[in-house]
Order: C-alpha cells, then sequence, then structure tokens
C-alpha cells in the first residue's frame, strides 16, 4: 500500500484527532528511522491540504518537524528546503517552521555555509507571530544570525541582529546565550575598530563569574581587552580602560603586560616594545589608514604625543616630529586630528610652527588621582601577603 493510501485511510476512519495524530506519528517515526524523505514529504503535502483539520495538521507536522535528528546532513538540507517550501505561507505551522529551519541552519553551519545558515534563521517569525516567543528563543535566534553573519566576515550584519537582540536579552536569565551575546558583541566591536567598547566588553566577559566561561578562556579574553585598550586611541575612555586593567592583578600574567603599564604610566613607548606587542596581533588589528600608519603606530604615536604633552609647555613641529620619530607634517597632522576630536588640550600656532599644550588641571588630577589608588591597592596586596606569612607583623602596624 502507498503512504498515500495509508494516510487516506487514517483520514476516513472514525477514530478520534487523537487517536488519528498516534497513527500518523508510528508512520512517521518508522519513515524517519528508515532515512526515507520520498515518503516524508509526501506526508507533508498530504496533510497541508486546505481540506486537512489545522488542529490535526499542527500537532502531526509538530512531530513531522522533531523527527529530523534521526536524518544525515545531506537529508535534513533535502527534506528541510522542501518541506519549507510548502509550510512557510501556513501561519499556523510557524512553530514547526521555526523548529526546521533551526534544523538546516545547523547543518549549514556545520559545514561552514555561514551565509545560508544567517539567511535560514532569519526567515524565522519572530515579530508578529501568531504563537508566543520567550525571550530565551528569541535571544537565541537572534544571536545565532549574528554569529553566523560574523563567522562570514559581515561585521555589519552581525551588529545589525546584536542590537535586536539587546531588545530581549535584558529578560534573559540564562548564561550561555548571555555569554554568546557579550562574546559576538566584543569581536564585533573588536573586528569595527571600535576598541574602547571591545576592551570593556571582553574585560567584563574576563571578570564573569558564572561557569559558562572556562577560566583559560577568561585569561584569553583579557589579553584581547588589554590588547584592545592599547589600540584604542587616546582619550578619556582610554584612561579609563587602562586603569581598570591595570588595577586587575591578573593583568600581570598576561604576554602584553608591559605594553599596558607603560601606557597608564604615561611612559613612551619605543620601537623595540611596539614591535613585540604587534606580532601579537591578529590580522585586522594590523591595518593601515589613508595615513599609511597601522592602527599599532597611530596609537603609539599618539601615546607619545600625550606623553609630551605632560614634559613640554611648548614644542614646535619640527621638535615634535624629531620626538616622534616622523615627518614635521606627519606629526602636525597627528595632533591637529587629536586636538579637533577633544582628545588632547592644545593650541597649534601655524605661523610660528609650534605647539603649545594647555593643561587641563581637573584631567590631570583625575589621571593623578587613578594612578595613586592603583598604588595604593598594590600596597594593600603586598600588606595583605606579609600579614599571611607573618601574622605577628600586625601588631607593629597597629602601632
Amino acid at each position: 500500500m502507498s503512504i498515500t493510501s495509508k494516510l487516506s485511510g487514517f483520514d476516513s476512519s472514525s477514530s478520534s484527532a487523537d487517536a488519528r495524530v498516534q497513527k500518523y506519528k508510528e508512520v512517521i517515526e518508522k519513515i524517519f528511522v528508515d532515512k526515507d524523505t520520498d515518503n516524508a514529504l509526501k506526508i507533508v503535502e498530504h496533510v497541508v491540504q486546505d481540506s486537512f483539520p489545522q488542529v490535526v495538521a499542527r500537532d502531526i507536522m509538530n512531530i513531522f518537524a522533531k523527527a529530523f535528528d534521526h536524518l544525515q546532513n545531506d537529508q535534513v538540507l533535502e527534506l528541510g528546503e522542501a518541506t519549507l517550501e510548502l509550510i512557510s505561507d501556513k501561519n499556523m505551522l510557524e512553530e514547526e517552521e521555526c523548529i526546521i529551519r533551526r534544523e538546516v541552519a545547523s547543518v549549514h553551519q556545520a559545514r561552514k555555509d555561514f551565509s545560508d545558515a544567517a539567511k535560514c534563521l532569519m526567515k524565522i517569525k519572530l515579530e508578529n507571530t501568531v504563537r508566543n516567543i520567550d525571550p530565551k528563543e528569541k535571544s537565541e535566534i537572534l544571536v545565532s544570525i549574528a554569529e553566523n553573519w560574523f563567522s562570514e566576515d559581515d561585521a555589519v550584519n552581525a551588529e545589525i541582529y546584536l542590537n535586536k537582540a539587546t531588545h530581549v536579552i535584558l529578560d534573559v536569565e540564562d548564561e550561555e546565550i548571555n555569554t554568546r551575546y557579550r562574546y559576538c558583541k566584543a569581536k564585533v566591536f573588536d573586528s569595527k575598530r571600535k576598541f574602547v567598547f571591545a576592551a570593556q566588553a571582553y574585560y567584563e566577559l574576563s571578570s564573569f563569574e558564572g561557569s559558562a566561561i572556562e577560566e583559560d578562556n577568561k585569561f584569553l579574553l583579557l589579553k584581547n581587552a588589554i590588547t584592545c585598550a592599547v589600540l584604542a586611541p587616546v582619550g578619556p575612555q582610554k584612561s579609563r580602560i587602562l586603569t581598570t586593567l591595570t588595577k586587575d592583578e591578573r593583568s600581570k600574567n598576561c604576554p602584553n603586560y608591559e605594553m599596558l603599564e607603560r601606557m597608564f604610566n604615561d611612559k613612551v613607548i619605543n620601537k623595540k616594545l611596539s614591535q613585540e606587542f604587534e606580532s601579537t596581533l591578529e590580522e585586522h588589528q594590523k591595518a593601515t589608514g589613508s595615513d599609511g600608519h597601522s592602527i599599532l603606530e597611530t596609537s603609539v604615536l599618539e601615546h607619545n604625543i600625550s606623553v609630551v604633552s605632560n614634559i613640554y609647555t611648548t614644542i614646535s613641529f619640527e621638535g615634535l616630529g624629531t620626538f616622534l620619530g616622523i615627518s614635521k607634517s606627519n606629526a602636525e597632522k597627528l595632533i591637529s586630528n587629536m586636538v579637533i576630536q577633544g582628545r588632547i588640550s592644545a593650541i597649534l600656532d601655524q605661523r610660528s610652527e609650534i605647539i603649545e599644550f594647555e593643561k587641563n588641571e581637573r584631567e590631570k588630577l583625575s589621571i593623578w588621582n587613578e594612578q595613586i589608588g592603583v598604588l595604593c591597592n598594590d600596597v594593600n596586596t603586598v600588606l595583605s601577603k606579609i600579614l599571611k606569612e607573618f601574622p605577628e607583623a600586625e601588631n607593629y602596624i597597629a602601632q
């Protein structure tokens, strides 16, 4: 007996709806175990007919959608895509469509066809649906789309879907989804060279107390945070994240700590240290700007200009160029951009080619306080270690 005749027999019987669904379930289970995708598709064609009772059709298709794990990847794609063509316009089957799309997308993802995976998931109805979608499911789908776009080197689309996830993920307590969201966001910031935001995002993940991130991975995230903080443009936001990272005792174990420490303490960065640091960068972090300088070179030059501003009251364009090891004109362009963007206080006299640095006392005091705070924390850490080793020393401290 053909599958169509068997199904028609179920429909013509006087059985209850539940008994009818049970008969379909037994057939579906056997077909999927046998990996008979041709007959599986015939079931879909049969139950999506307009004459078929919608409630029964939904129950049958729900069983059908959840049986895909019996199939091999090629069969998931073949049957999944054929099924989606038949049900994508059926509002009553939105949940079943979602289940199948996620199965198909997982195969595309396993094959590194990330664009196809993202496009498949994007067709899942998440707004104005006939079914209730809880924030966890919605967030997971949006984050998955973002992850696939990012894996396809499309940070623009990845950011779009991360922003959509932002509106719903606040209501989600699931550690894994939150961690995936925050990690993808950090990677997107990093990729788009929003290094201050990337550093903050990486650092938050490295400090995460849940079990979703292993300690070794936290160390790598901290290292990424330091790298992005170093690459960030000079300014108050960079100063704050440098302070946060320097205060963290774990940073001292990172291979890029020396660069972090020198930047935080306003010390000149030399070429040797810069080259050592560059060897640790990822390819997108080595990009060169229109001025011919790499991201790191620009960051180091701006940092050294900031150091100069703390040493000198005035300096010539020529003198600044000599100090930085670049031409006079390049030095002028760099500091001009910093002044225009409000990242350094200075007056440039074009006629006499002199730079006069304006001392922002409030900003200097803030940085000084932060540095004093770090020093005090270091002293307290040393003191705690001494007291742990020599408890009797507390009597002398009390005096």
